[in-house]
């Protein structure tokens, strides 16, 4: 509380800052003075001894962690608001390295813990919602001399999960070509 000792009739502004810290992800913003006057006025000292009272609105900031993709929703909300997050299935990393969302966890009143990418989120205190992922990469085969043959992964997918086991069949186009080995990033001549 503030107090002054002003005379009668003076004219005085009333101002306050806002908004105001509350600590660690917590903010008061102005919403009336409780003369119902505007938060910078004007006041004329009256006779009597007055109490003006500034009343603020708490809000809560939902902080939102995330090593890759572009996350939606941080920002701050107003106690009880519900906030929409969400984050991109896939992040690209590098050429034949990218990351997938697998979940999120959260910390504070309201968070969630969900692996849906979209998630809805009541703020009723600060929040923090961290981003999870796992790392992908690009399985490429190639028959060398070209076209004389093939080779099957499975499963049969372009991109794997980091740790994910993939079976490779090398066949010939006919039956005078023979598998010989492989080599690159997998050596070795057992098919």
């Amino acid at each position: 509380p503030m107090v002054f000792f002003w005379s009668e009739g003076e004219e005085k502004s009333l101002n306050v800052p806002s908004p105001q810290s509350g600590g660690k992800q917590v903010r008061y913003i102005f919403n009336r003075w409780s003369d119902g006057l505007s938060k910078n006025h004007q006041i004329t000292v009256p006779e009597d001894t007055t109490i003006y009272t500034a009343y603020f609105d708490t809000s809560y900031f939902l902080k939102i962690d995330s090593e890759y993709g572009t996350p939606m929703g941080e920002g701050w909300y107003n106690p009880g608001s519900t906030a929409q997050v969400s984050i991109d299935s896939i992040a690209e990393d590098t050429v034949n390295v990218r990351q997938r969302f697998i979940k999120w966890t959260g910390v504070g009143d309201g968070s969630v813990n969900s692996s849906a990418r979209n998630i809805l989120v009541t703020v009723n205190g600060p929040v923090v919602q961290t981003a999870h992922w796992t790392p992908q990469y690009y399985l490429t085969t190639q028959v060398v001399p070209e076209q004389t043959g093939s080779i099957v992964a499975s499963p049969s997918h372009l991109w794997y999960d980091g740790g994910t086991e993939v079976g490779l069949l090398a066949a010939g186009k006919n039956s005078n070509i023979k598998f010989i080995g492989w080599s690159g990033d997998l050596d070795g001549n057992t098919n």
